[in-house]
């Protein structure tokens, strides 16, 4: 059942009467009803709406606005709320939504970026979306292949929040050369003192950058990926 109309009348009650005495509830409700419910919103009441958000949770509504509801929002918020978001976005969201700018459009999303989000959105830019460059993200986890699994499970904790949702990590050498993959299942059941090496999967599956998004949905479907 769709939420959104119902928490309308409610939402936009308190807004004006006591904004902050809904923030803790918002909190409750998943990203892509408060989406929902943004739309329904004037402009003055989507810039009121956002402020009293967390910060976390003001990137996970952002991600489930259409594109020409992102542009618009980026325009009505303060530069300091509109640069926290698209720096925090996911690394392949963010770059989905600036590729379906004009370079017009571009140019001020682009200004508020960091140099390493610029370098990074550069990077992904360069395919076609209907590649697997053009679907993947540059936010994983890396872990060095000396670890053991208490190491790896320690680090990927610190690590997990500023990560996109993780169901794989790869392990690397000193040089940052890809060794293998491990499946956060596999990691979970191994001894904690056991070298990750001995766990994780060297017969890597991979795709071309170029590769056509059909062709890595097959691949991913054969090898039973997530």
């Amino acid at each position: 059942m769709r939420i959104a109309p119902l928490l309308l009348p409610d939402i936009r009650e308190l807004l004006q009467a006591n904004p902050a005495e809904i923030r803790e509830a918002l909190g409750e409700i998943h990203p892509a009803d408060l989406a929902e419910l943004f739309l329904q919103f004037s402009d003055r009441e989507r810039v009121q709406f956002y402020e009293i958000l967390p910060p976390d949770l003001q990137v996970e509504v952002f991600e489930h606005l259409d594109h020409e509801m992102q542009t618009r929002l980026l325009t009505l918020l303060s530069d300091q709320s509109a640069s926290h978001i698209v720096n925090e976005m996911a690394s392949d969201d963010r770059a989905d939504f600036i590729g379906s700018l004009s370079p017009e459009e571009q140019r001020p999303v682009l200004d508020l970026l960091s140099a390493e989000e610029k370098e990074d959105v550069d990077l992904l830019l360069r395919y076609p979306e209907s590649t697997a460059g053009g679907l993947m993200t540059t936010t994983f986890v890396a872990l060095p292949e000396g670890m053991t699994v208490a190491e790896a499970i320690a680090h990927i904790r610190k690590v997990a929040e500023a990560s996109e949702t993780i169901y794989y990590v790869y392990v690397v050498d000193g040089a940052g050369r890809l060794q293998g993959v491990l499946s956060l299942k596999d990691l979970v059941l191994s001894p904690d003192e056991r070298p990750i090496r001995e766990v994780m999967n060297r017969e890597v599956i991979s795709a071309h950058v170029l590769d056509d998004q059909e062709a890595v949905s097959q691949t991913m479907a054969r090898y039973d990926f997530l």
